[in-house]
């Protein structure tokens, strides 16, 4: 009897124990039998939401506090364990707290006995936010990868041994090749599965190696299509907390398309369109690479420059078409000429020239002198015709003592125009001593000098007066009447001025004669507009003119329209010509000679006494009046040569009905030689002081 109360001490102990220890435990503690609450611990009624055990159990069945829809896996569980059968001992359910909202519970589940007869006991964790911190980290990862396998871009990461862990599937759309057969390998023999580039590929490694980061390398990638394909690669390596490099984590991107247009556009920018040639602006950039190459070397290199010669016959004769025509065709045989390491370009119209590298002058003299035989026996043929072409070239070498690209540019187009001016078809070389060089360069250095003046507005034009030289100078211009010739003058920073004769050569040579010509001629109608008692009182006012102005379409139009508009009477003016045009047939020079006779406007014939005029040409000459050459008149008194060159002179103007006029006329006595012999007029120094006309204004300023 002692016995037995002894033990049921020592088992109230173990129970008061062990109930004093499930409840002070911070886990949740449920124990029942067939869903009746036989015993529950604070914290289970604390997960639950419930202020104590008592309200729990007060519910009656341990389902009430469970999610509906877990209801009936926990009963199978539960009833599989009654009968001894294998169910899980540790799971998670949801269970619904006092107030209806749901929270997710670890679950250990044992079996026990209680009261002497088998019971459920649960013990419980919250998990709920672990469990939300998981599904935000599995929604966050599924994003991600929804986001990888539907972007443009493909993803990838290396893991600390530059191991390849993962690959997005946008890498197989784009490749062909399935990422499962490239994870896990290192980063050299990835990337040479896919890169055919070693040299490429050795960048990229050794990047990676160096745990470097780097933003758009461009990577050829072989494609779907077997074809290879652009692509830009993006990377950074990636470090733990403790700064402890992990690996890398990177995109890479499809650019093919932008990469082609984007060469496409690199190309017609330094290109030509219509040969394929290196264009002008990417030849001087290559020149000027070169010529910084040769300061810091001792490399030679020449620079040839090549101007086809009948390539205008071509285009004017057969059109613009059969002119493009020829320009491909030459292009293509200069380059089946050239070496592969030299430069060859279309400058412009038919202008082409060449970096000829690592060859001395000499060399570079049989090259080119080989280029100018093989365009010497090529033929052009259009529609049945077929021209002989021909090139003019010049030839320089490019020497650590040339100044700059612009100064070589400069000095091979001299000597390719001196070439041309040689009899065409043949190679000028320069040298230190060319004399004709140099009158090239002067003429490059006045185009500096007009293109100022013309901005500066450095111009002026000077008034001569014509003097008659006989009683009766001929019908047309009254005693009361006066006569001018205006010059036009470039005013020098020191005050002085400079005659048109020095600087009109290179004007013309540059294309720039017609703007001085036409400036000439507005301002002389704007001067004769604003001073009506002297053109009351004028005989005309004369104005000399280039060739290239009267060979200029453009020229022709707007000296039309500036007299028209100026009000100034035509039969006022005169025009000086220059012999040469009323010889070579130019439709624009014959035209504007014509238009302008009908609207009233007389000629004069400079420079007459060179020979090139022949007896037929000078009686159909359309002039009013001839001038003889200011050399012939410069002698006509010392050189009884020049005083009968002026008595022919005389008599040619007389039977062909033309005025005779001496230019340049710089003394008394020359006048008096003129007047006896019988020349009309004359003008210059001896005939009266010249007088400048002030630009804006309406009187003339003397000398």
């Amino acid at each position: 009897m002692a016995e037995n109360t002894q033990l049921r001490l020592k088992l109230k102990d173990s129970e008061d124990r062990f109930r004093n220890l499930i409840e002070g435990s911070i886990q949740g503690i449920l124990i029942h039998r067939n869903w009746t609450p036989l015993f529950v611990n604070r914290a289970y009624a604390t997960i639950l939401g419930y202020d104590s055990p008592e309200e729990l159990m007060a519910l009656g069945s341990v389902e009430k506090h469970l999610a509906p829809y877990e209801r009936e896996r926990r009963r199978r569980y539960m009833q599989a364990r009654m009968r001894g059968e294998p169910a899980p001992t540790q799971y998670e359910f949801d269970a619904v707290r006092k107030h209806g909202t749901i929270v997710t519970l670890q679950n250990v589940v044992s079996v026990v006995k209680w009261d002497g007869e088998p019971a459920i006991q649960s013990t419980i964790i919250d998990v709920t936010e672990r469990k939300r911190a998981e599904e935000g980290l599995r929604w966050s990862e599924q994003r991600f990868r929804d986001f990888a396998d539907t972007a443009a871009d493909w993803f990838w990461e290396l893991d600390a041994d530059l191991r390849l862990s993962y690959l997005s599937e946008r890498f197989h759309e784009v490749t062909g090749t399935p990422a499962q057969n490239l994870l896990g390998l290192r980063h050299s023999e990835w990337l040479e599965a896919i890169c055919p580039n070693e040299q490429v590929r050795k960048t990229h490694i050794a990047q990676l190696e160096a745990a470097e980061r780097f933003h758009n390398m461009e990577l050829e990638i072989m494609g779907a299509d077997g074809g290879l394909r652009m692509h830009t690669i993006s990377g950074k390596p990636v470090l733990d907390q403790n700064g402890t490099f992990k690996g890398y984590r990177g995109t890479g991107r499809d650019v093919t398309g932008p990469h082609r247009m984007s060469c496409l556009l690199a190309h017609q920018a330094s290109h030509d369109s219509l040969t394929g040639l290196v264009n002008r602006r990417e030849f001087e950039e290559r020149l000027g690479r070169v010529l910084d190459g040769v300061r810091s070397s001792n490399n030679e290199h020449a620079l040839c420059y090549l101007d086809l010669d009948q390539f205008k016959v071509v285009n004017d004769t057969c059109g613009h078409t059969a002119g493009d025509h020829l320009l491909k065709q030459v292009s293509a045989l200069l380059r089946s000429q050239v070496r592969q390491r030299d430069t060859l370009a279309r400058l412009g119209g038919d202008e082409f020239a060449i970096i000829i590298e690592h060859c001395n002058l000499p060399q570079a003299e049989r090259l080119t002198e080989n280029l100018r035989r093989a365009i010497s026996g090529f033929r052009f043929q259009w529609r049945g015709a077929s021209f002989n072409i021909g090139v003019s070239i010049g030839l320089t070498p490019i020497s650590e003592n040339s100044s700059s690209v612009a100064d070589i540019m400069t000095t091979a187009d001299n000597a390719c125009y001196l070439a041309k001016e040689h009899g065409r078809n043949r190679v000028h070389v320069c040298s230190s001593d060319d004399l004709e060089l140099a009158r090239r360069r002067q003429e490059a250095h006045w185009l500096t000098r007009i293109n100022k003046a013309l901005e500066e507005d450095l111009f002026s034009l000077v008034l001569h007066p014509l003097m008659a030289l006989q009683t009766d100078p001929g019908p047309g211009t009254g005693p009361q009447e006066q006569s001018y010739e205006l010059q036009l003058r470039m005013q020098e920073d020191q005050g002085g001025e400079i005659p048109a004769a020095v600087f009109l050569p290179a004007a013309e040579r540059y294309h720039m004669a017609p703007e001085l010509d036409l400036w000439a001629f507005q301002h002389a109608l704007d001067w004769l507009a604003a001073e009506p008692e002297r053109l009351a009182g004028l005989g005309h006012c004369c104005v000399d003119l280039t060739a290239a102005s009267l060979r200029d379409d453009q020229f022709v139009e707007n000296a039309v329209v500036v007299l028209n508009e100026s009000g100034v009477p035509a039969e006022k003016l005169c025009f000086g010509l220059p012999e040469s045009i009323l010889l070579d047939g130019n439709s624009a020079s014959s035209r504007f000679i014509d238009c302008m006779r009908e609207l009233g406007v007389h000629f004069a014939l400079n420079g007459f006494g060179t020979g090139q005029a022949t007896t037929r040409a000078i009686a159909q000459m359309p002039v009013d009046a001839l001038k003889l050459h200011a050399d012939i008149v410069k002698d006509v008194v010392d050189n009884a040569v020049a005083r009968v060159l002026a008595r022919n002179f005389v008599e040619i103007a007389r039977l062909t009905g033309k005025q005779s006029v001496a230019p340049s006329v710089e003394s008394e006595a020359a006048l008096d030689v003129l007047r006896e012999i019988g020349v009309e007029f004359a003008v210059g120094p001896a005939t009266g002081k010249p007088h400048t006309i002030e630009r804006g204004r309406r009187h003339v300023q003397g000398a």
